[in-house]
């Protein structure tokens, strides 16, 4: 069991990291200036857009804050069409490495 939650928690990582990077490309901000918004060196963001760094809940809001995106939980097992989409996203990216 301890494998594959080290496992998952590595693929959320990731998940996580490729989601950052889209929304940071997405409004134009290159990691440096990021960075410089949130206070992190840039090689950090590349290592949390890359699922390379074990970041917390402050870091995550602080990202939410910056590049403008709500954190909510949805229910694994939610038929609601956000709980769809997230899904579809997820097993996308996790076929995609």
């Amino acid at each position: 069991m301890a494998n594959e939650s080290e496992e998952y928690k590595l693929e959320a990582r990731k998940m996580y990291g490729s989601w950052i990077k889209q929304i940071r490309e997405e409004k134009g901000l290159t990691q440096f200036q990021l960075g410089e918004k949130m206070n992190l060196d840039r090689s950090t963001i590349s290592k949390i857009e890359d699922g390379k760094w074990n970041f917390g809940i402050d870091t995550l809001t602080l990202f939410a804050q910056y590049l403008d995106f709500y954190l909510f939980f949805i229910e694994k097992e939610s038929t609601d069409e956000l709980a769809v989409t997230m899904r579809d996203r997820w097993k996308q990216a996790h076929e995609d490495n």
